[in-house]
């Protein structure tokens, strides 16, 4: 499940539905409303995600992003003309008028192209002209936090060699799914390893399928495991 396939699942309104249908069939008897408790779960799993570091990926992609903005920097002081450099900075900041200002098919006064041309200017152009600057201007503090980020990620226990054979939605499911077990005042939900055929393993399981989770349920909880005990 990728991230937009995550984003659209949480508004998809068949799915809330089987997810409250899930909580009313396992936490009917708590006073708590299954529709809020519906909701709790699917913002802990969509809008949260399981925050570990896939080492290699995360330090190649730093690596690559500070080159950029050195690259940046080196451009924008040395590579352009004044000519080009000139040019770039109005069509920044015109954006799509700016061939027909040029060409005075724009007049700024009384004019619906012009109104549109000077709404562009302060609501778009401006910030795109200042965000190519802000980098140049900024690009010591910006590859200085880059360079710390690195060695934190080298020290860090959330550090993993790879996530690509980790099951990272299905470990956050497992994450909301026990908060709202133990938020509906139900008893306290598993830490250290899943009986699928207990209360809340039935309750894991119709939350799984009902969101479209991929996954052995039980091998999933046994990740969260395993992770929640590295993190403390």
């Amino acid at each position: 499940m990728n991230e937009e396939d995550q984003v659209a699942k949480q508004f998809d309104k068949s799915l809330v539905d089987r997810v409250r249908n899930a909580i009313e069939a396992h936490l009917g008897q708590s006073d708590d409303d299954p529709h809020r408790l519906a909701g709790v779960l699917m913002d802990r799993a969509f809008l949260q995600k399981w925050s570990v570091y896939d080492q290699p990926k995360d330090l190649e992609a730093l690596s690559r992003l500070d080159a950029a903005v050195s690259e940046i920097e080196r451009l924008y002081y040395f590579g352009l003309t004044q000519a080009a450099s000139d040019n770039l900075g109005a069509r920044m900041l015109h954006g799509p008028h700016y061939d027909g200002h040029m060409q005075g098919e724009i007049t700024l006064v009384d004019s619906d192209a012009g109104q549109k041309l000077l709404a562009y200017h302060s609501e778009t152009g401006q910030q795109v002209a200042s965000a190519l600057s802000s980098v140049e201007e900024f690009s010591a503090a910006i590859r200085e936090a880059i360079a710390k980020t690195k060695d934190d990620i080298m020290v860090s226990e959330r550090a993993r060699k790879s996530t690509a054979q980790m099951n990272l939605v299905g470990i956050q499911f497992v994450e909301a799914a026990r908060f709202v077990w133990e938020l509906s005042e139900a008893n306290k939900a598993p830490t250290k390893d899943l009986n699928t055929a207990s209360a809340f393993g039935a309750f894991l399981a119709d939350v799984f399928e009902a969101c479209e989770v991929q996954g052995d349920v039980r091998s999933t909880f046994r990740a969260w495991a395993k992770e929640t005990a590295v993190a403390d």
